[in-house]
């Protein structure tokens, strides 16, 4: 269809080449038999776009081709005379169609080559753009680590500064704390005060276990605090023979079999009164935790120049779902809340192992007991003789005072106290119902020179009290083991024998938040601790 001119007649060419505006390609044929020409067949094909002969007569000697594509064609040709006889060979004609320019390999080694400049330029926008965001990001990141290290110091500058003033305090508690305990022992000692003798007794050991309470907060101040660790070498065996010595009269009064095995002579290096104030909290909670007729087994294991200490006991043990919390500072578990004690001796425990390179280990089957194991580096520097024998006493007489105090709240009884109601009827009646004996025995005494009093240690006895007495007021501790006051309040406001008696609770909580709690329970009004 475009203006194509063959250079020479066609039968004299054996291939012919199209361009891409040649899209029709025609051919017209004859055969040279000339006897009866309408009567010729022809047959024709073109190689490369079908294969199959085309059949033909003397009336159609034509055959067109349109938009074919870029390639190699053969077209042959073939006639047969009247007879039907076809000729031996077909006539042939090489056809190249070029392709258009957008189509040849030039083109697509452009397109190829375009697509590799537009990958490799996507690619290197992108990673231009990834630098410029990295770049962006790690300034973010200095000036964000920038602030976090001065957030950081600032944080550590004010814990140090609150672990200074912590310990500061509780150095200066140490002075009026030691001007309660020596007069009150003078006192104590004065043969014209023993009718006093009870109360100055109730002084010495409250001190006493306030005293040593403020030694064990101040050992946790030291520990989180660097500067003021100094360390020293303490012989193991020694200090677990003065603790098991200290100890044992007191199992020995409880009725606890307390035994020392396997007791390795070797040494730690360690802070000042580590180990006593570890393995001696330990074997305390062993003992407070034990009943009667148990056992508490302390042993040491020596391997690769680690010490492994045990204290082991027979007590009720620890659920599983607790044994995370034990060793948080001031917790109590409400398992444990009937025995006496103030919650940071295991916290003690493990600050100050972990504070000498050491680690605590605890392992209890709830119902059989625990066992406790702490581990230090041995070191072969020689032991100081010295011990803190002080500490380790104090330790135990608060333990004892514990131990004795929940002994007497569980023994103790209200016979007294209602024989002189019936003497003296035409005094108001107050229920005390408060679980620390010395608390219950202050409140007591100042009371009964005014009231009759009715005492429970326990918020379940102190309803059944109420329940059968029917008392003219009940003062009622909020913190107590089994059933807080509030509880105590909520059922006995519920029961119409006791909705209308007043109730005050007592509590150490000056909150505004614990005081409505109270309200919602209608209590008449609060005391808060000291009174």
């Amino acid at each position: 269809e475009s203006n194509f001119v063959l250079k020479k007649p066609i039968n004299d060419l054996s291939e012919i080449e199209l361009g891409y505006q040649d899209y029709i390609l025609g051919f017209e044929f004859a055969a040279l038999d000339f006897a009866d020409p309408m009567r010729n067949k022809y047959a024709y094909r073109l190689l490369g776009f079908n294969d199959n002969w085309v059949y033909t007569d003397a009336n159609n000697r034509q055959a067109t081709y349109t938009n074919l594509a870029a390639g190699n064609y053969t077209f042959q040709v073939k006639a047969a005379n009247k007879d039907g006889v076809w000729s031996k060979t077909a006539k042939e004609l090489k056809i190249i169609m070029h392709p258009a320019p957008w189509f040849s390999p030039w083109a697509y080694a452009a397109y190829i080559l375009l697509s590799i400049l537009s990958i490799w330029g996507f690619i290197r926008y992108k990673t231009i753009a990834s630098r410029k965001r990295a770049v962006e990001l790690e300034k973010t990141v200095a000036i964000r680590t920038q602030e976090v290290s001065m957030q950081k110091k600032m944080v550590e500058s004010l814990l140090e500064h609150k672990n200074e003033v912590f310990a500061n305090v509780t150095h200066e508690f140490k002075t009026p704390l030691a001007l309660i305990l020596g007069p009150s022992e003078q006192l104590a000692n004065n043969n014209e005060l023993l009718k006093h003798a009870d109360e100055l007794n109730m002084i010495q050991r409250n001190a006493k276990r306030l005293m040593l309470m403020v030694g064990q907060i101040l050992k946790l101040s030291q520990a989180e605090n660097d500067k003021e660790v100094i360390r020293e070498s303490q012989n193991v065996k020694a200090t677990l023979l003065m603790l098991y010595e200290s100890f044992r009269p007191l199992a020995l009064d409880k009725n606890i079999e307390l035994n020392l095995e396997n007791n390795h002579d070797v040494n730690v290096y360690a802070t000042s009164e580590c180990l006593e104030i570890v393995v001696g909290n330990l074997i305390s909670n062993a003992l407070k935790f034990t009943n009667a007729g148990g056992k508490v087994s302390i042993s040491s294991k020596l391997k690769d120049k680690q010490i492994s200490i045990s204290v082991q006991d027979t007590g009720s043990g620890i659920q599983e779902k607790d044994q995370d919390k034990i060793f948080q500072r001031f917790t109590r578990l409400d398992t444990h809340k009937n025995i006496a004690g103030t919650g940071i001796g295991l916290s003690v425990v493990k600050e100050i192992t972990q504070a000498n390179d050491g680690q605590v280990k605890v392992d209890s089957i709830w119902g059989k007991g625990t066992t406790f194991c702490i581990s230090f580096p041995t070191t072969e520097i020689k032991a100081d003789e010295e011990m803190s024998q002080v500490m380790v006493d104090q330790l135990v007489a608060n333990t004892e005072n514990e131990l004795n105090q929940e002994s007497m709240e569980e023994t103790k009884t209200t016979i007294t106290t209602k024989s002189n109601i019936k003497s003296q009827k035409n005094r108001v009646t107050v229920l005390i119902i408060e679980d620390n004996l010395d608390m219950q025995k202050h409140i007591g005494k100042v009371l009964s020179t005014r009231f009759n009093c009715l005492f429970a240690d326990r918020g379940k006895a102190g309803i059944a009290i109420a329940l059968e007495e029917l008392p003219d007021i009940i003062v009622c501790d909020v913190m107590m083991p089994e059933m807080d006051g509030y509880q105590v309040t909520r059922i006995l406001r519920h029961d119409s024998r006791t909705s209308h008696i007043p109730i005050v609770l007592l509590t150490a909580l000056n909150t505004t938040e614990s005081r409505i709690k109270g309200w919602r329970e209608n209590i008449d009004t609060y005391m808060t601790k000291p009174f």
